[in-house]
C-alpha cells in the first residue's frame, strides 16, 4: 500500500458517500473528501523531499505549498477554511450541513490534482529573480 493508495481511497469513499440520499451521507462525503485533500498536500510535500506539515488546516497546508512554489488549485485555496472544518464538524457537530455540489466540487478538484502532480511530478510555479 502506498501514500496515493490512502488518497485514492478517501476519493472512494467520498464518491460512494455522495451518491447517498439524506444529510449524513454528504457529511460523510465531506470527511473523506477533507482526508483526500489533506493526504495530497501531504504526498506533494513528500514529492518534493520536504518535511510534512502535521496539521489538518487545509489553509495552512495551502500556504506551506504556495510558498515552496507549488501550483494549488484555485478552488482547494478558497475554500481552505471550509474544507478544513469538514475534517472534525462533518462527525462531530449535530447541526452541520454542507451542499452536496460544495463536497463534489473540491472532490473533482482535489483528484485532479493528484493527477497532474503525478503526470507533471508536481506542478511549480515559476518565481521570478530579484
Amino acid at each position: 500500500m502506498t501514500y496515493r493508495d490512502l488518497i485514492q481511497a478517501d476519493i472512494k469513499y467520498s464518491k460512494l458517500a455522495l451518491t447517498g440520499t439524506d444529510v449524513f451521507d454528504i457529511n460523510i462525503a465531506a470527511y473523506h473528501c477533507q482526508q483526500a485533500v489533506e493526504k495530497t498536500c501531504g504526498y506533494l510535500s513528500q514529492k518534493l523531499g520536504v518535511p510534512s506539515k502535521r496539521t489538518h488546516k487545509i489553509e495552512v497546508w495551502m500556504e506551506y505549498l504556495k510558498d515552496l512554489g507549488v501550483k494549488v488549485p484555485a478552488l482547494i485555496d478558497e475554500k481552505a477554511l471550509t474544507i478544513s472544518e469538514w475534517e472534525s464538524s462533518s462527525r462531530y457537530n449535530i447541526n452541520f450541513v454542507e451542499a452536496k455540489r460544495s463536497v463534489a466540487d473540491v472532490l473533482a478538484a482535489v483528484e485532479s490534482w493528484l493527477d497532474e502532480a503525478e503526470v507533471a511530478r508536481v506542478k511549480r510555479i515559476p518565481r521570478c529573480e530579484e
